[in-house]
């Protein structure tokens, strides 16, 4: 990740580039959505379970950020807070859809049920292909802290500015979040030890 400086703090580099936005620099936003357009996605993703609807809401979040740039006060990385613009974008986008859609999220159980062999056959890849069915199936506040900790690697602290909680209240989500994928990824596989 381009942030090198301080935790807490907005790297010198992230600095330079946000100076460039803010004096007009249109290659200034690319390079910011170049740095973290996959973070940004990955965040939106684990909200949304739609790849569309997580696509529009990481272009809002970088337009939100962008618009709103002058607001960035530079008391938390950059990234933190464009998470944090991110998280709420994402939030509100999957509230529109459940209320507009019937049946709800998506249910991926077709997608476990057709799988043949057992897990621990089952290639590096397509083990991480199972653990991200399994993360689909958890709430999205659940998703995006496992995301945020194992994946993204952010501390506590990050996490929590990125949700607006506490630190504390994040642990406990990041326990409960453990321990509700580790029962996901226990019923594939004895889906997939059934299917044998």
């Amino acid at each position: 990740m381009a942030d090198s400086g301080d935790l807490g703090k907005p790297s010198l580099e992230d600095n330079d580039v946000l100076s460039r936005i803010r004096e007009g620099d249109r290659d200034a936003h690319s390079e910011i959505m170049r740095r973290y357009g996959n973070y940004v996605y990955s965040i939106a993703r684990r909200v949304l379970s739609d790849e569309r609807l997580a696509e529009e809401a990481a272009q809002d979040a970088f337009l939100k950020a962008f618009r709103s740039l002058d607001d960035f006060r530079g008391e938390s990385r950059f990234s933190t807070w464009l998470y944090r613009i991110t998280w709420t974008t994402s939030i509100s986008k999957h509230r529109a859809e459940v209320r507009h859609r019937s049946d709800g999220l998506e249910d991926n159980t077709e997608q476990l049920a057709s799988s043949s062999s057992s897990f621990d056959s089952i290639a590096q890849d397509n083990r991480k292909q199972l653990i991200q069915i399994a993360l689909k199936q958890l709430r999205p506040e659940e998703a995006v802290v496992l995301t945020l900790f194992y994946l993204e690697e952010q501390q506590l602290t990050e996490i929590a500015e990125v949700v607006g909680s506490n630190v504390n209240a994040v642990k406990v989500r990041l326990h409960r979040a453990r321990k509700h994928l580790r029962a996901v990824l226990q019923k594939q596989l004895r889906e997939e030890v059934q299917s044998l």
